[in-house]
C-alpha cells in the first residue's frame, strides 16, 4: 500500500471532509471553502450583470445559506455563521437603500 490511510477512519464524503477540517487544517477548511464561493459567486455574478451592489448581495446570500448548512456539518464555527448573516444583511440593505 503506497499511502498511509490511517488518518482517515470514517466511510463518506462527509466524514472525509470532517477530517480534513478537524486534523489538516485546524478547522479552516470550512471557512475558507465559504470565503472562495463568495468570491467565485460575486465574480461570475459581475460578469453577468455588471452591478457590484447586486453580485454582492446575491453572493453574499448563497453564502449565508451556504454556511447554515455547513454548520450542520460541523465544518464552519458558529461565529462564521453569525459573520455570514450579519454580512448579507449590511450588504442587502446597503445595495437595496443606497441610490446608484
Amino acid at each position: 500500500m503506497p499511502y498511509n490511510m490511517s488518518l482517515i477512519n470514517g466511510s463518506g464524503i462527509v466524514s472525509f471532509i470532517g477530517t480534513v477540517n478537524d486534523k489538516m487544517m485546524f478547522g479552516y477548511f470550512g471557512t475558507m471553502f465559504l470565503i472562495t464561493l463568495g468570491i467565485i459567486l460575486f465574480m461570475a455574478y459581475y460578469n453577468k450583470t455588471n452591478s457590484p451592489k447586486s453580485s454582492a448581495g446575491f453572493s453574499s446570500l448563497i453564502v449565508a445559506v451556504m454556511s447554515v448548512f455547513m454548520r450542520t456539518f460541523n465544518l464552519v464555527p458558529d461565529i462564521a455563521v453569525l459573520i455570514a448573516w450579519i454580512l448579507a444583511a449590511i450588504i442587502v440593505l446597503i445595495s437595496f437603500f443606497v441610490p446608484d
